[in-house]
């Protein structure tokens, strides 16, 4: 079996930064690549599909990875891309022992920033904004900050009350319907001022704020893996025009749609 040590992925690395312990990689999969086979990482790292979809064994399963996913990947879990159907490209966050010992971080914090999706894809865009954007020492420290307030916001979440999971899975499973509070109050079987007070506490967001990132995580897919215009991508997430639509867009990932088109 394959180790692939710190930085180096199967993958051919179109941009990579290091810094304090920090990989930021985008990586790219061509179909004509050879299969690696079966391999491990010696760090943990998360993975961000951008572009095209494949399929990966792990765990005796194998599972689809489509442009829009988002994994997670222990030090020294084994894996396999069994099948590639077109050009993949992703965003890789690795994370060296030095930088998970100084913050006091474990895996099991780390695997669980990919079950709040949205601020997870768009802490990692805005990421590879600063990388792409401005290679200073600043950047760094911007980065550093970006991951620990999202591996920070993991511990909020982990004691969060089942009644916010409720909402959560309300919201993103009627993320492009009309949804009142008091809907939500009936689902969670809580009072709507609970919501209301307390949503805010576990998301730093309001739910409004929050409804409208499931929606921009929606279109990211969208303006990535299909040809169809920013204007009818804003209309089918929701969103009254295009104007609002790329201004909640930049607001949520630092990039605008059509930046993020070409990345």
């Amino acid at each position: 079996m394959q180790v692939l040590e710190k930085g180096f992925y199967t993958g051919k690395i179109m941009r990579q930064m290091r810094n304090n312990g920090i990989f930021i990689n985008t990586v790219q999969y061509a179909l004509e690549d050879p299969n690696p086979g079966d391999h491990y990482h010696l760090n943990p790292h998360i993975c961000f599909l951008l572009l095209g979809s494949d399929k990966e064994k792990r765990h005796g399963k194998v599972y689809a990875r489509n442009g829009g996913d988002i994994f997670f990947y222990r030090a020294g879990e084994a894996h396999e891309t069994v099948e590639r159907n077109h050009l993949v490209k992703s965003i890789v966050i690795e994370l060296d022992s030095s930088f998970i010992n100084k913050y006091d971080l474990t895996e099991s914090q780390l695997e669980l920033a990919i079950t709040n999706t949205h601020k997870l894809k768009f802490t990692l865009l805005k990421t590879l904004k600063e990388l792409e954007y401005n290679e200073s020492c600043n950047a760094n420290l911007s980065i550093e900050m970006l991951l620990l307030n999202l591996f920070s916001q993991t511990k909020i979440l982990n004691t969060a009350p089942q009644w916010l999971l409720k909402v959560k899975a309300y919201l993103h499973d009627n993320w492009n319907n009309t949804v009142s509070l008091e809907e939500l109050a009936i689902i969670a079987n809580v009072h709507p001022v609970t919501i209301s007070t307390y949503f805010s506490k576990f998301h730093e967001e309001t739910l409004s704020e929050y409804m409208r990132k499931i929606k921009i995580e929606h279109s990211l897919s969208l303006i990535k893996n299909s040809a169809i215009s920013l204007t009818e991508i804003a209309y089918s997430c929701g969103f009254a025009d295009q104007s609002h639509f790329v201004r909640c867009f930049k607001h949520c990932t630092g990039l605008l749609p059509k930046e993020f088109r070409k990345l």
